[in-house]
Order: C-alpha cells, then sequence, then structure tokens
C-alpha cells in the first residue's frame, strides 16, 4: 500500500505554467504603463522647452533682434544671439519651426507634439468663489493628561 502513496515535492508542470503566464501578463500591464508614461513626459518636456523659448524670443526682439523670415526652424538664433547656451530639441526627434503672425503674436510648432502658443494671452485668473469664514466658536485649550479623540 505504501507504494501507491505520492510524495508531493515540488509544483507541478501545471502550476509552474500558470505562475509564468501570470507574470508575463504583469509584465505586460507594467511595460505599457512605463511606455505610456515615458511618452507624456516627452511629450511635456517638448511643451515646457517650446513655451520657454517663446519668452526667450519676447526677450530676443525687445533687445531689438529679429527672426529671419527664411529660416524658421529650430532655436538656433537664440543660441547664435547668446540667450541660449545650447539650441532646444525635441526629445522625439521633432523639428520645432516659428509662426509669426503681422501683430507679432509668436507659436512654435512641433514636428510631432503640435503647436504650443503663447499662453499669457488666454491665461485666466482663478478667483475664488467664496471668502472662507472663521468659525465663530473660541477653541478650547487641550488639558494635560487629556484622552485624544476617538
Amino acid at each position: 500500500m505504501n507504494n501507491f502513496k505520492m510524495k508531493k515535492r515540488g509544483f507541478t508542470l501545471i502550476e509552474m505554467l500558470i505562475i509564468i503566464a501570470i507574470i508575463s501578463i504583469l509584465i505586460g500591464v507594467g511595460v505599457a504603463v512605463y511606455t505610456n508614461i515615458i511618452n507624456i513626459a516627452d511629450e511635456k518636456v517638448c511643451h515646457i522647452q517650446c513655451q520657454g523659448a517663446i519668452q526667450l524670443y519676447k526677450t530676443y526682439t525687445a533687445n531689438g533682434g529679429e527672426i529671419d523670415i527664411d529660416d524658421t526652424t529650430g532655436t538656433e538664433f537664440l543660441v547664435v544671439s547668446g540667450f541660449l547656451n545650447k539650441e532646444y530639441e525635441c526629445p522625439n526627434g521633432g523639428v520645432y519651426t516659428w509662426n509669426v503672425d503681422n501683430e507679432g503674436n509668436v507659436s512654435i510648432s512641433c514636428s510631432i507634439h503640435g503647436e504650443n502658443e503663447d499662453e499669457d494671452e488666454d491665461e485666466e485668473l482663478i478667483k475664488p468663489t467664496e471668502t472662507p469664514v472663521m468659525s465663530k466658536k473660541p477653541i478650547k485649550p487641550i488639558k494635560p493628561g487629556a484622552k485624544p479623540y476617538k
């Protein structure tokens, strides 16, 4: 009778396959989330660089500089004029193109992430809807040795 008793040592093949499948699914979800986070971060870096370049452009033109209408790509003119130490580059390899209208409004478009306009004009002030009111009850001092509220 002892010959028919099976001693269980380790995992069976099915258990190992299930564990491998679960780990594979978790890795797949993790890689997808990580890739999405990287793409969002690259887009935000591109947007921030465009906004910074717009502000530098305003300073550049306020100091008498002009943009060459024939070459409206990149930020090299800001480096040459001393406003930037290094030319801004899109993290995904996009090309920045300047758009300046007749009124002096400026925007930069990235060939990958799209257009970034000057946000100063459209920015609205956030105003609170109500003024917070302090309670009119006096605050009671805590007695030494008092138990905290539960």
